[in-house]
């Protein structure tokens, strides 16, 4: 309150409660109301000292209790019906807690420990106050609950400073007394400070150096909170165009650590985390077997406090800011994809640290407002921008989780993302930025050899003690509910035996020991006795092998429930994402019955009956996971967010993927099932489709639907994987969107093809349809003399959705071939371009290059198409002399691409020289000699 209006003279304080000044405020008897009355009374007091401009911006700093209090005042705020009330909400822009209990007190008993302080403060106590303290109250819990809303909706800073110093002289109640676990929120956008004071004197200040780690904070958040609105648009702006909800679902989804586990992460020094933590630099690797438990404790260093204590032991000259990002091979493409993980981090960074702004806003005015977006370019550039920049001193610390699961479009490698992080951290200086990084993933070989000389563990070999706490707790969690059971000696003894061979056969996995756990704790249920378990786990074969345990659990999927089971495990394996989980079982139906009908009359099950369903069927294979649902439509009646259907773990869909496990099933069934989960698929979303816009046809242009895209894709990947077309679905549907002239409505927004007519074999060529595409030119050969553009373009071109998968990228190259085949004419030109010259204007201008687009020149090229053709308006290139031109061929371009191995194709199958002027001679001599000499090699044969 004295120091405050020193640096920020025009701002308003006011305090509510008490501090060094305002004590008054609990003398004589304590006041007769708990912790609601108090948030009730503190917003009727501010709201009544704001009338007069009700939307100026907020900062609450709160101490103690008073942490619940502004929480709960909040939490009226965000509800109320009055608009004076809600403004207050709307304008809180920050808030710091300082040893706030969010989740109670450490003392459970009668609240002693608050007597105590406030006993040393010269209060007098209130009892119901004392009770809401209490770990894990009802009222700490709702608060919470109500706050994480809050939080998620407005998005305000939160600052939280933890007591480092425990009370002293009190006996037994000496120590801290908001224990680090009470005291921080564990919100991904918190950040966490420790002071140096006990619980009663980290509030109190003489002076601005006093723990400069407050203060400094204190002022830097309401610098960038106070200024004009002007200069408040732009990070706002740039937050808003990087925010990707589903790129923090899978952190959201893992599972928190199991009580009592994972502690070995801080308590073993010969770990070596600790140690980083506090001196370290660089890459710490975990590395782990697939179901150890990798993400779990990845989400446990995240959430623990003790990870930024110790890290705020390092280089203490700059503030820490954090990130974190875990991959999800089964989620979104966001969850999965560099571009994700890009995004994810950098809007992190930014939301922590504001100064960075400047650095953000040079690539977002001069590309991603242009193009519309944040390319890979634009966010690598921005990434390492972070790292270079020498304006901000900044410390960070990104967690990344399975990099394993990272998944680059059409390419698994995962080179580039080790690049571009090995990069990030290279490019600092260790001073003014400092970088550090906690990756983990599975032990494959190209992390071994990247990270060799890393700190690093394996998660596998440290939870054996982990993996007993949790096989006895669950049992024993069991055995409470069964009196026969835990009051008989001889099946304790028999049980903790059954405990013990578990731990000792999991090799590490905890997935397994889940699992098998589980297993038994259901044939408990059964009836089955503790020597009958003995004899069941004794039959599961491999110790923590997943793959066995799939296979035992496929083999129990029971008879009556198979077709379905078959049909659900097929649609979520083929599925692009995870579908909402009323819409799954829509699906699931409509491939089950007879009459391939949506029944729209049957009353849409609860969510809980789904999942019993869903585990009935397919035995914990699938599970339900909340979601954001992005791209849903309530115009359609498409669910927004709530419940998604996805494997139990990504291990299970490799299991499927490499096993003959379908063909297992389909054995059984007899046969009676014809195709897959890609065929199941299509035919689903045409029928979908037709529900939905066959009495509205115009609505397809109009609303943002992407499973109308899913259809094409799905159909591709039947015939390539199945062997089936859906041809009569397929002929329906081309019914609808030629009547109607809506195929425009179903080719992405791509420059090239906006302009061109299209139809609804041009939307199936460009969709790699080759076995439906065959069908119709064999059955009409005079589709291909088209009267608009040529087919052969279509295929070429990227009009429809890019799938970005190699079958996909396989089948393009396959439709070229069909349509050459068919007698497509090479030279006939659309906008002044051949096929070649098409291709090659395509691969000029894109400024991300896909490797399939050199297959389809050599396509071309061996069919017998002219490579010396003008490719129009060459606008793009890094190369500066050659930005201009209007005309171009393409030998100029891949020279000045600076491509040798595209110059040596294009020379080999005759490139004219005439395409060279001086100017690129004189170009190679002095910058790019090895192009130099392929093309005086190949220009001195043709001499000679």
């Amino acid at each position: 309150m004295d120091l405050l209006p020193y640096d920020f003279p025009n701002i308003r304080i006011f305090t509510c409660g008490y501090d060094s000044k305002v004590t008054h405020w609990f003398k004589g008897p304590a006041m007769q109301l708990d912790i609601y009355s108090y948030g009730e009374s503190l917003l009727n007091g501010v709201e009544a000292r704001r009338r007069e401009d009700p939307r100026r911006r907020l900062i609450f700093i709160v101490h103690s209790l008073g942490g619940l209090i502004i929480k709960d005042a909040l939490r009226r705020a965000r509800t109320a019906m009055d608009d004076r009330f809600r403004a207050i909400y709307e304008s809180t822009a920050a808030i710091f807690f300082l040893g706030t209990p969010h989740r109670g007190g450490s003392y459970v008993n009668i609240g002693l420990t608050v007597r105590k302080i406030t006993a040393c403060a010269g209060f007098d106590t209130n009892d119901k106050v004392l009770r809401d303290l209490k770990f894990d109250s009802v009222t700490a819990k709702l608060l919470r609950e109500e706050f994480a809303k809050m939080l998620d909706d407005r998005r305000p800073k939160i600052y939280t400073f933890q007591e480092a110093i425990g009370l002293s002289g009190f006996g037994p109640l000496s120590g801290k007394v908001v224990v680090n676990a009470s005291s921080a929120l564990d919100y991904a956008l918190e950040q966490k400070d420790f002071i140096n004071a006990n619980h009663v004197d980290m509030c109190r200040f003489s002076g601005v150096d006093d723990d400069g780690s407050f203060i400094r904070l204190a002022s830097r958040s309401a610098s960038s909170i106070f200024r004009r609105p002007s200069q408040l648009t732009k990070p706002k702006e740039i937050l808003k165009s990087l925010f990707q909800p589903e790129t923090q679902e899978r952190f959201d989804q893992v599972n928190q650590a199991y009580e009592k586990t994972c502690g070995w992460l801080f308590e073993d020094e010969t770990i070596g985390f600790v140690k980083w933590l506090r001196s370290g630099e660089g890459i710490f690797w975990i590395s782990g077997k697939p179901g150890s438990g990798k993400s779990t404790l990845m989400k446990y260093a995240v959430t623990d406090p003790r990870t930024f204590q110790n890290l705020y032991a390092n280089h203490k000259r700059n503030r820490w800011i954090w990130a974190e990002f875990f991959f999800s091979e089964r989620g979104a493409q966001e969850q999965k994809t560099l571009e994700g993980l890009l995004h994810r981090i950098l809007f992190q960074l930014l939301s922590q640290a504001e100064e960075l702004t400047e650095i953000f806003a040079d690539v977002y005015q001069n590309s991603v407002s242009i193009q519309g977006e944040w390319l890979l370019i634009y966010l690598e550039r921005t990434l390492i921008n972070i790292a270079t920049q020498r304006k901000v001193r900044l410390n960070i610390c990104l967690f990344i989780d399975a990099l394993d699961e990272h998944s680059e479009h059409y390419d698994r490698s995962h080179w580039r993302l080790i690049e571009i992080l090995q990069a990030f951290v290279a490019k600092s200086d260790g001073r003014f930025v400092k970088i550090m990084l906690c990756l983990s993933s599975r032990p494959e070989n190209v992390f071994k050899d990247v990270f060799r000389k890393s700190p690093s563990f394996q998660v596998h070999l440290q939870t054996n003690f982990d993996i007993q706490i949790y096989v006895h707790s669950r049992i024993n969690t069991y055995l409470a509910s069964r009196d026969d059971l835990s009051s008989n000696p001889e099946v304790i003894t028999s049980l903790t035996a059954t405990c013990e061979e578990i731990a000792r056969r999991a090799q590490g996995v905890f997935l397994w020991v889940a699992l098998v756990t589980t297993d038994m704790i259901e044939a408990l249920i059964d009836g089955e006795s503790p020597e009958d378990l003995q004899q069941t786990l004794s039959s599961i074969q491999g110790d923590g092998d997943l793959y066995h345990l799939y296979h035992r659990i496929l083999l129990r999927l029971k008879a009556p429930h198979l077709r379905e089971a078959f049909v659900m495990l097929q649609i979520a394996y083929a599925a692009i994402e995870p579908w909402p989980v009323t819409e799954f079982f829509e699906a699931v139906g409509f491939t089950c019955s007879c009459t391939k009908r949506l029944d729209l009359t049957v009353r849409h099950p609860s969510d809980v009956e789904l999942e019993r369903r869903l585990v009935s069927r397919c035995r914990g294979f699938l599970e339900l996971q909340d979601s954001v649902g992005k791209g849903d439509d309530p115009a359609l009646g498409l669910q927004c967010g709530g419940k998604v259907v996805q494997f139990l773990h990504r291990t299970v869909k490799e299991f499927l993927a490499t096993s003959k496990s379908f063909d297992d099933i389909h054995r059984r069934l007899g046969r009676e099932m014809v195709g897959d989960g890609h065929l199941f698929i299509a035919e689903f979303r045409i029928r979908q489709h037709f529900r939905w816009y066959a009495h509205q046809p115009l609505l397809v242009g109009k609303v943002q639907d992407k499973r109308k895209h899913e259809i094409f894709y799905q159909a591709m990947m039947a015939e390539v994987t199945s062997g089936h077309a859906i041809g009569a679905s397929l002929d329906e549907l081309s019914e609808f969107i030629q009547s109607h002239e809506l195929a425009f409505a179903y080719f992405e927004k791509v420059k090239h093809v906006s302009s061109w007519r299209k139809s609804f074999l041009a939307l199936a060529v460009c969709a790699g349809l080759i076995v439906y595409v065959n069908r119709v030119l064999t059955e009409r050969p005079m589709y291909m003399q088209p009267r608009d553009v040529p087919l052969l373009h279509y295929a070429i071109s990227r009009g429809r959705i890019d799938t970005k998968n190699p079958l996909a990228i396989e089948a393009r190259l396959k439709m070229i071939r069909l349509l050459i085949s068919k007698g497509a004419d090479l030279e006939m030109a659309q906008d002044g371009l051949t096929a070649f010259a098409f291709a090659f204007r395509v691969y000029v201008e894109r400024i991300e290059f896909r490797p399939n687009r050199r297959d389809i020149f050599i396509l071309l090229l061996e069919a017998g198409a002219s490579v010396n053709v003008g490719i129009n308006e060459f606008k793009h290139t890094s190369v500066p002399y050659a930005v201009g031109m209007d005309d171009i061929m393409p030998l100029k371009a891949s020279v000045r691409k600076k491509d040798r191995e595209l110059t040596k194709l294009l020379l080999v199958h005759g490139a004219s020289f005439a395409a060279l002027d001086p100017a690129d001679w004189e170009y190679m001599r002095k910058y790019d000699k090895p192009m130099l000499h392929l093309v005086k090699q190949y220009h001195d044969k043709i001499i000679n």
